[in-house]
């Protein structure tokens, strides 16, 4: 084994620490240091690397002992004795570990917590869904309509009765009409991009009317049935109820009026309107009659699709249903991303009680995402949990070390303490 090795090892450690990637960048450094033990750049890269307290200290003392001024060495151990739990503290640790990317050298061996992190951390604000059972466990310390479980009203978290239609504290309807399904389904997109389609063979239509046909009258018509198919595509695509019967109607109209038109022909140039100029008259009489039949036909497909399309695959998406607004979790959400987001819907709705179950849900999933404990407790605040809102902000103060986030939590635990006193 060359020193060549060695260099080649150390350099494959330290390129993985600063990466992020500590498992492997400590397998490359066990490597130097088994083949070299007095090797200080590998002690020192290793201490980033290695998962404990305990192991970064020996790291850390095993380089002092081969350089004693190591001043990046010094500072390293001295913050270890400051973070230090005292062993007869009996603390519950919940380990998380997310690896990044270091952004510096002085980070990576100063700060690796900041490439994994790593905390123990109890949670005030359990996720109690009223109804079912809790996703995690954790000491409950309080007795509100969050713990009962019992059905609450989900804009205000006012408790209800079986018979209530009508929130007794906010006076919100609760029984209100809603989408059986959240989410458009592709065949609504379908639905929508056929009824746009066949705006669009009407407007080629229409041109086609006034350069060949030289027929105005029919032009317009054709025209306005454009206008018309453009709006309930519009309708359509913001999932507007009256698009549906609409456009099914229009649908099976064309498609009507496209046989009547293939059974029983007629003649509409006595509608001809002016007189036009005389090179497009000479266009060949079969190549008009071949693209005129070409687009009744192309508008005829269109329309059986469409038609097939809002009998056998649409209704669902424009099916609504009655819905008691009592909070309860969303269908098909897995990530904590999932449910805040579903949340921040919520509160456009006025939903707040039921965004609060969203965060919780969010914030067992993925503990270590702060953002969610913090948009938990303001809409605590909002419902007049107060507690529970100071609770939670003080949790994630004790857990940050970012300085302006810190500022920020202390105005809202200011806030919500002020907000104790008068109440």
């Amino acid at each position: 084994m060359s020193k060549t090795d060695e260099d080649r090892w150390l350099r494959q450690g330290i390129t993985a620490v600063k990466a992020g990637n500590r498992t492997e960048g400590r397998e490359w450094l066990m490597k130097v240091l088994a083949a070299d033990d007095h090797n200080e750049q590998a002690w020192l890269w290793l201490s980033g690397a290695v998962t404990s307290p305990e192991e970064r200290r020996v790291c850390l003392e095993n380089v002092l002992t081969l350089n004693p001024d190591n001043n990046l060495v010094q500072k390293g151990l001295a913050k270890l004795e400051e973070t230090a739990v005292p062993p007869d503290v009996p603390v519950h640790r919940q380990t998380i570990r997310r690896q990044r990317a270091a952004v510096s050298t002085a980070q990576a061996l100063l700060y690796p917590e900041r490439q994994e992190e790593t905390w123990e951390w109890v949670d005030p604000t359990p996720n109690m869904t009223p109804g079912e059972a809790a996703t995690y466990q954790a000491e409950e310390i309080y007795d509100d309509v969050w713990t009962r479980g019992e059905a609450i009203c989900g804009y205000c978290a006012q408790e209800l009765t079986a018979n209530d239609t009508k929130c007794p504290k906010c006076q919100r309807n609760l029984l209100v009409k809603t989408f059986q399904y959240e989410k458009n389904s592709p065949n609504l997109v379908v639905f929508w991009v056929l009824l746009l389609g066949l705006g669009q063979l009407y407007l080629i239509q229409a041109i086609f009317d006034v350069v060949v046909e030289r027929n105005l009258l029919l032009a317009v018509f054709d025209a306005i049935l454009m206008s018309i198919f453009f709006v309930l595509a519009i309708g359509a695509y913001f999932r507007q109820v009256w698009a549906y019967p609409a456009g099914t109607l229009l649908f099976s109209l064309v498609l009507i009026g496209g046989l009547l038109r293939l059974l029983i022909p007629f003649d509409l140039t006595l509608l001809n309107l002016g007189v036009w100029d005389q090179a497009i008259t000479e266009v060949s009489e079969s190549l008009v009659d071949g693209l005129g039949i070409f687009l009744r036909g192309f508008r005829l497909l269109t329309a059986v699709l469409g038609l097939i399309t809002a009998i056998f695959w649409v209704p669902s998406d424009f099916a609504r249903t009655q819905q008691r607004q009592i909070a309860r979790l969303g269908r098909r959400l897995k990530t904590g991303r999932d449910y805040d987001l579903a949340a921040r819907r919520l509160t456009e709705k006025g939903l707040w009680a039921t965004a609060v179950l969203h965060w919780q849900r969010a914030a067992a999933l993925e503990p270590y995402r702060l953002p969610y404990q913090i948009k938990l407790g303001r809409a605590y605040a909002r419902l007049g949990f107060q507690q529970r809102a100071l609770d939670t902000f003080t949790a994630v103060r004790q857990r940050t070390t970012d300085q302006a986030l810190q500022v920020k939590l202390d105005k809202f635990i200011q806030a919500v303490q002020t907000a104790n006193k008068d109440s």
